[in-house]
């Protein structure tokens, strides 16, 4: 009983195949092209600077601004799509937290919030959206900075 069910729906969906295709002729394929995703943020430079340099006492908490020290911009961030991007960095102590941040004046006068700067932290490994495309620096926070001065690190971005 079973083996004869499935000849049948066997053979109803031969008909059904055959008699949706009859009379169609192929008009035309269109192939579309390969194609790389472009990257909607981009480097500015891939040697940073301390701008200013730190000058705060040893032992005080601050923060530092990081941008390019040579390069096209001397902002580090270009960020032409608002798309979700991924930060991968370890801050070494006295590090306790990094920040992007967008400028109005760096921006051709174009607000990103209410005021001159719009500042956002990063996580590392955590995915983070843009608030507006433009340029952007980072902001290094810092707690009891050693005699040494601060350490290097380095930051890459997924998208």
């Amino acid at each position: 009983m079973r083996r004869v069910s499935l000849v049948y729906v066997a053979v109803a969906l031969m008909g059904v195949v055959i008699l949706s295709s009859a009379g169609l002729t192929q008009l035309f394929t269109q192939t579309f092209p390969a194609q790389g995703v472009l990257p909607g943020l981009t480097a500015s430079c891939t040697a940073m600077r301390y701008d200013p340099p730190p000058t705060t006492a040893t032992g005080s908490p601050g923060s530092v601004v990081a941008d390019c020290s040579t390069g096209p911009s001397v902002y580090p961030l270009n960020v032409t799509s608002n798309a979700f991007y991924t930060p991968v960095f370890t801050l070494p102590s006295p590090f306790t937290g990094l920040n992007v941040t967008y400028d109005q004046a760096g921006n051709g006068g174009r607000l990103c919030g209410p005021t001159r700067y719009t500042q956002s932290s990063i996580v590392n490994g955590q995915s983070f959206q843009f608030r507006c495309l433009g340029l952007w620096y980072y902001t290094a926070i810092y707690s009891n900075i050693p005699a040494a001065g601060l350490p290097s690190f380095t930051i890459t971005w997924n998208g």
